[in-house]
């Protein structure tokens, strides 16, 4: 039981991060039981070594992108709330803006 709070805050930190989805926590019935109320304490911080997402985009791959997007006769930007979610909408704001391509 005092492994909860932390399984709790690392389930919302893996919904929440890389790319955001659900995710199950199960507790048994009798963690659940409010007769078996116990002090929890809300962690700082999480640290888990097995999960690491990619947070930066490869050079490479945006130059790339970009040339492409610039050669194609019918450019077409399709974009969704992972824009917002990455905090990089104002940037695809402005590139597509610059570019004069439909979103």
């Amino acid at each position: 039981t005092e492994d909860i709070p932390q399984v709790l805050k690392k389930a919302f930190w893996l919904a929440a991060s890389g790319r955001p989805g659900p995710v199950v926590v199960d507790l048994p019935k009798d963690i659940l039981n409010p007769a078996n109320k116990l002090p929890y304490v809300w962690p700082e911080s999480v640290s888990m070594r097995s999960y690491n997402p990619t947070t930066t985009g490869h050079k490479g791959q945006i130059k790339r992108a970009l040339q492409t997007l610039v050669a194609a006769k019918k450019p077409v930007v399709y974009v969704g709330g992972g824009a917002i979610m990455a905090g990089c909408h104002q940037q695809l704001k402005e590139t597509v803006g610059a570019l004069n391509l439909p979103v």
